[in-house]
């Protein structure tokens, strides 16, 4: 289908059948329709307002993505609990222990810890330096 014939009723063929059981999916399709759309009137392939804007678009057409889904977080660890649980951490040695231990003890982000390089490391002076 050519980008320029592309209406909202097209959108919502592709999100309608996932938004309601797959909504996190269903939003990033979502966003990435939006993006192709956006790019081919950046370029003149097509005109007019994007199919895939939420905002005045879908908004009014679908649910609102946090209304679908209750989101449950898993249960923090009793804070009593914390010590032993990271000493035990310090006597595994597998690499994965070691990643979840530093994560609980410099409270970075997981993708810091798992894209870590040892050069980012100064050993000497006790340093990490996230990129």
């Amino acid at each position: 289908m050519r980008v320029s014939d592309i209406e909202t009723s097209h959108v919502l063929e592709v999100l309608t059948p996932i938004w309601e059981s797959k909504t996190e999916t269903a939003t990033r399709v979502r966003q990435r329709i939006k993006k192709v759309l956006d790019y081919a009137t950046e370029k003149n392939y097509r005109s007019g307002v994007n199919p895939a804007l939420w905002r005045g678009v879908l908004e009014p057409l679908l649910s609102k993505p946090e209304k679908l889904k209750k989101v449950i977080h898993h249960p923090a660890l009793p804070v009593d609990r914390m010590q032993p649980f990271v000493a035990l951490l310090g006597e595994k040695s597998d690499l994965t222990a070691h990643a979840l231990q530093l994560l609980i003890l410099t409270t970075a982000r997981s993708r810091s810890i798992r894209y870590m390089q040892w050069e980012d490391i100064d050993l000497a002076n006790e340093v990490w330096t996230v990129p």
